[in-house]
């Protein structure tokens, strides 16, 4: 009884204080009070949490100085209601999964606004009165219909976030170069197929998201994002990363699967921040001899090029925990694979490889190892070592047999032998040798 009264009493004030906020915040005529102001008069982030968020234009209109918040969304609006405009000190304008298909030029009447969340509308044109928003910070206009944007925009001179995922723009104007506080850029699955050389002067930008467009080449400029913490440019047509790409030193993400790519660049070892990258999908046939530069690396995808041959560079990788080089062509697991100390999962699916070399098993940190659908004839002896083996896959292989030694491996919980051509007698061998593991054979 005592829980539940404490509860009522928190619940009571919580109600009290979200209807005292206009008691603090303004003063007995309605105005927002000096100190709770940011150096351009607005309401402080500090302080924006109390204020109070309108969910009805009706009600927001009764007290239209009192507006900072307002959240129209999902209510099927085909047109922002131009009894918005009235509202003066609004700072936050939320208008997500509506119907709503242009933004009006009296949209430069907000003058104060920080936050503008249109996505999932309709919206195919921005007007250029957009730029005249000096104190935007964030611009929300994912999954829409716009298919380019206003010089304009190089007015948006604050804005930190700008989010035009889900449309079908093909090219960027020049102004955004201009944009010279961006932190984060979305732009997946437009048309792009280039980038401005004035995207460079993005100096703070940290988190680009640019996949699923049609983009060719990245300017040369693209290298001067030295604050870039995450680059995704997955499914785009990349032919050729130049060394100027590498001068993203402080770069630790990089996705950029489902290219066209033939090469990595030659100093690739100069980006020594990289922990993941992912260059799956492309026409691999090598690694540059400086990718064993790459001391921090943790996860590394190679899967699906063109590789025959185990890459040598890897050898230095002492950081590397997972490395997947399934859907190759490579037809051996080489010695050089010891290189990889912390390895901790492998993934070589998917390829031709007949031979494992027996050190393989000196992996101590080896936890998951898959060689499903490979040209397997003998169990590698060097598997039965890895003490630390969790899971392990050597299905659709060509093995007659499984060694009893395999349970030594007491931290197997999984081992898949299906499609192979395995007596059933040694199944039933090695299933009463490992209750406790789980023993797929079909």
């Amino acid at each position: 009884m005592k829980k539940i009264l404490s509860l009522l009493i928190i619940s009571l004030v919580i109600i009290n204080l979200a209807n005292a906020q206009d008691e603090f915040l303004f003063d007995a005529q309605g105005n927002l009070i000096d100190i709770y102001k940011d150096e351009n008069g607005l309401l402080s982030e500090d302080y924006i949490a109390y204020a109070k968020e309108y969910t009805s234009l009706e009600e927001a209109l009764m007290e239209p100085q009192k507006v900072f918040l307002l959240n129209l969304e999902n209510q099927n609006l085909n047109a922002i209601p131009s009894e918005i405009f009235e509202l003066f000190n609004l700072q936050i304008l939320n208008l997500w999964k509506n119907n709503i298909t242009s933004i009006p030029p009296e949209i430069n009447k907000l003058t104060n606004l920080q936050y503008l969340t249109l996505n999932d509308n309709k919206v195919n044109e921005l007007p250029p009165e957009i730029g005249e928003l000096k104190y935007l910070l964030m611009l929300n206009l994912e999954k829409n219909k716009l298919t380019k944007l206003p010089e304009a925009i190089g007015g948006l001179t604050l804005l930190k976030d700008l989010l035009l995922g889900g449309n079908q723009i093909s090219q960027l104007p020049n102004s955004i170069g201009s944009l010279r506080q961006l932190l984060n850029f979305s732009m997946w699955g437009n048309l792009l197929t280039e980038l401005p050389v004035t995207f460079g002067k993005l100096k703070y930008l940290q988190n680009v998201d640019f996949s699923n467009n049609k983009i060719e080449k990245l300017p040369i400029t693209f290298g001067y994002l030295q604050s870039l913490m995450i680059c995704n440019l997955n499914n785009n047509k990349i032919t050729v990363l130049t060394d100027e790409f590498t001068q993203l030193v402080n770069l630790p993400f990089l996705k950029i699967s489902n290219n066209q790519l033939t090469e990595l660049p030659t100093n690739m070892g100069n980006m020594r921040r990289l922990q993941i990258l992912d260059v799956a999908g492309n026409s691999l046939t090598k690694l540059p001899v400086s990718f064993n530069n790459l001391l921090y690396l943790q996860q590394l995808n190679l899967s699906s090029n063109k590789f025959t041959e185990y890459p040598t560079p890897l050898d230095g990788l002492t950081m590397l925990i997972k490395l997947d080089l399934s859907k190759n062509q490579m037809t051996e697991i080489p010695r050089d694979i010891v290189g990889l100390i912390s390895i901790s999962e492998l993934n070589f699916s998917f390829n031709q490889i007949e031979t494992v070399h027996s050190n393989i098993g000196d992996l101590f940190n080896l936890e998951i190892l898959n060689l499903y659908h490979n040209n397997l004839k003998i169990f590698p002896k060097g598997i039965t070592n890895l003490i630390g083996l969790t899971e392990l896959y050597v299905n659709n292989n060509q093995l007659t047999t499984i060694p009893s030694e395999i349970s030594y491996l007491t931290n197997l919980l999984i081992i898949n032998i299906s499609n192979n051509d395995i007596p059933e007698e040694s199944i039933k061998e090695i299933k009463d040798l490992m209750p406790d593991t789980n023993i797929i054979n079909e």
